[in-house]
């Protein structure tokens, strides 16, 4: 190998690190190069697959076998000729006509015998016997070994089996020869011989003085836009199995399962972005879901699942993507809009009705509490729903909460009294305490100052005595008008509450120092 081809080589190994090996004869003259050519394509492709089917062989028969058959058939024959009754004829027998097809059967023949004896002679029409064959003890091979099946079976296929280019260069190469010798492995045999034999005539045609090797790797890429020309492909693709599988799985087995294992593979080493957390993750830490292939973080879509299944909704247990979301509520809004139409026929058949008929189960869960959609039971029931049945229970007798135990559970009502409590106590402090902002309805509390109060929320303007808005141009009309509750009322007068002076003073230096 002299230096221009070295440097050919090592700039190809640069470029393809993982297909690309040579290796030199023992003089140093020839280099064999060696690349793996992966083939993959950007979509899956429709592969129309004939399997080669071996039939199972018919079983041997030897010559013993054959003459043991044979004897017997002789047997039977002489035990009806023995059995067969003798008939007697004063007129001469006529010949028989030839029979159409042998056939082991007794034939009852006439003879020309004297009128004296007045016997017939009996023959024996028999199969034609076997011939054996003495030249050769083995057995007779199958009857059939190129059977395919008649049906292909097709599939749908990303990556098909790597092949392999093989290139022996000589000393000459580049200078006044191209390589000696192009070679298409095809280690799986889907290719074929006649595409396989014309990719390495048009791969050998490539060399036009000046190195080539970049060339034939380029042309014989699967990305490169001349693959399929290079390669005789049209797709759908058919491919023919030409060789017995010796035991192996058939060709279509075993081109999906590669395919399989190809995008498991390249599926864990990519990277994939989750929609729940929105964080990129490998493959290998994600999971993908067969039935719309979306792809999620393991960790996440476990977490997410096993919350709706801890909280009840185990309906929801779904692929929570935005799109499949989406679909799924179009889908359910279509089966309940045809299910009201079923129902509504259903009773138009029976018009007038006055007793109650309970309706098909719709498969809807719900809280017995609120009656609304189930909301888990770590949420509590709203507030205005369950108020009802809290009011019940805390102003029943004993007996009445007693049945509303039975009925609703004594653990669920005490939780629904304690919320219950909790909210009123908290509504009387809100309303004795704070003041409602007229603008986006936040209770604001006053700790001092004045009764004009400003919303850091929503910066209305309001009094916080009676929650009415007022003007934020002038605020103190409000308090100034003798008509208003509040006139005279800026401030609140608590005798002995009113701040300190020095307070005050405190509090406007900073407000002007900021």
């Amino acid at each position: 190998m002299h230096e221009r081809q070295q440097e050919e080589l090592m700039a190809l190994q640069a470029i393809y690190p993982d297909t690309v090996s040579w290796t030199l004869s023992e003089d140093g003259k020839k280099v064999w190069v060696k690349v793996a050519l992966p083939v993959e394509f950007e979509e899956d492709k429709d592969v129309e697959v004939w399997d080669w089917v071996e039939e199972e062989a018919r079983p041997a028969v030897g010559p013993v076998d054959v003459l043991a058959r044979q004897a017997e058939r002789l047997e039977m024959k002489e035990e009806m000729l023995s059995m067969a009754p003798r008939i007697e004829r004063d007129a001469p027998a006529r010949t028989p006509k030839p029979l159409s097809s042998p056939l082991s059967t007794v034939k009852v023949v006439p003879a020309l015998a004297p009128p004296s004896t007045k016997m017939t002679r009996i023959t024996i029409a028999s199969r034609p016997a076997e011939t054996v064959s003495s030249a050769s003890t083995q057995p007779p091979a199958p009857s059939a070994l190129t059977s395919t099946h008649k049906k292909p079976r097709k599939l749908k296929l990303r990556h098909l089996p790597p092949l392999a280019l093989d290139v022996r260069l000589s000393d000459a190469y580049p200078e006044t020869a191209g390589p000696e010798m192009v070679t298409l492995l095809d280690d799986f045999g889907w290719l074929g011989e006649e595409p396989r034999r014309k990719a390495e005539e048009t791969l050998a045609a490539v060399y036009t003085g000046d190195e080539c090797l970049f060339a034939l790797v380029d042309l014989a890429s699967s990305t490169s836009p001349d693959f399929t020309s290079t390669f005789s492909l049209s797709f759908p693709l058919v491919l023919r199995q030409t060789k017995p599988t010796n035991g192996t799985a058939p060709l279509s087995t075993r081109l999906s399962s590669f395919n399989r294992n190809a995008l498991a593979d390249h599926f864990a080493s990519a990277s994939h972005t989750c929609p729940l957390c929105f964080s990129p993750s490998r493959g290998s830490a994600c999971i993908r879901i067969e039935s719309c292939g979306c792809v999620f973080d393991k960790t996440c879509l476990r977490d997410y699942w096993s919350l709706l299944i801890r909280e009840g909704l185990v309906r929801g247990v779904a692929c929570p993507s935005t799109g499949c979301v989406e679909a799924r509520a179009k889908w359910e809004k279509q089966l309940a809009a045809s299910e009201e139409k079923k129902i509504f026929e259903r009773e138009d058949e029976k018009p007038g009705r006055t007793t109650p008929e309970e309706v098909e189960s719709l498969d809807y869960s719900f809280c017995v509490f609120c009656r609304h959609g189930w909301h888990g039971v770590r949420n509590a029931c709203a507030l205005p729903q369950s108020s009802a049945i809290v009011s019940a229970y805390l102003s029943g007798t004993d007996d009445e909460r007693r049945t509303l135990e039975l009925r609703y559970g004594t653990g669920n009502l005490k939780r629904l009294v304690a919320a219950y409590e909790e909210e009123k106590a908290l509504q009387e402090w809100l309303a004795k305490n704070s003041t409602q902002c007229p603008g986006c309805g936040t209770h604001i509390e006053k700790s001092h100052g004045c009764n004009h109060m400003a919303c850091e929320r929503c910066s209305s303007h309001f009094c916080f005595r009676c929650g009415s808005s007022i003007s934020p141009s002038d605020p103190y009309k409000h308090f100034s008008a003798p008509h208003s509750t509040c006139y005279g009322k800026l401030f609140d007068f608590h005798p002995g509450g009113e701040p300190d002076v020095g307070e005050w003073i405190g509090e406007i230096l900073a407000g002007d120092a900021a």
